[in-house]
């Protein structure tokens, strides 16, 4: 369990960890023995500490100018992309190139929608990257949960505050929370930036 318990930096991790504690057979509901309700309590203790300790803190507050970002580049995909990965992963119609103009650093904004579904008390969620390692602000988003009958439209917008000129490559990426599948089609990418 020590082991798996390291990995809780990432939601991965932390269903991990749940899922050693939940087969070591130690109940994680309250139950009605003394014992069985100490367990439980340490373990949704320990839950909360694990998702306290690999969730961002939220910025208050945060705010700029973007007004250079008049250029705008977009992709559409009809597909439909399924994925029970619980880290991160990109996938096809998510992601643009395009060349940051100017001569210093300035922002660049993605909006991105699709039509998506999740089974029942499944979770997606969404982030997006720039040059596969800088994450935007926010860093993840809960894009849907719990759609197992039809397809909703969803949107999230993020910000890249200050990117330098030259080429880079916007990607979308998401997760199944639970390792359920999750399921998008119909998804707009559009990225603003400066000419």
């Amino acid at each position: 369990m020590a082991a798996r318990l390291s990995q809780a930096g990432s939601v991965a991790g932390i269903l991990a960890a749940v899922s050693v504690w939940h087969q070591t057979g130690l109940p994680i509901l309250p139950h009605r023995t003394r014992e069985f309700q100490m367990n439980s309590r340490c373990a949704l203790a320990l839950l909360g500490l694990m998702l306290a300790l690999s969730t961002p803190a939220l910025a208050t507050n945060t705010a700029g100018n973007c007004d250079s970002a008049t250029a705008v580049k977009f992709l559409v995909n009809d597909t439909e992309r399924t994925t029970s990965s619980q880290a991160y992963v990109n996938f096809a119609g998510g992601s643009r190139k395009f060349t940051q103009g100017g001569i210093s650093n300035s922002c660049v904004i993605v909006h991105f929608s699709a039509e998506v579904q999740t089974l029942a008390n499944g979770q997606m969620f969404l982030r997006a990257l720039l040059d596969g390692a800088l994450v935007a602000a926010p860093t993840g988003t809960s894009f849907i949960a719990d759609s197992p009958v039809f397809y909703q439209t969803h949107a999230a917008s993020f910000i890249f505050p200050s990117v330098a000129p030259g080429p880079h490559t916007v990607s979308l990426q998401y997760l199944s929370f639970d390792g359920s599948a999750v399921k998008m089609r119909r998804s707009n990418v559009i990225v603003h930036y400066t000419p």
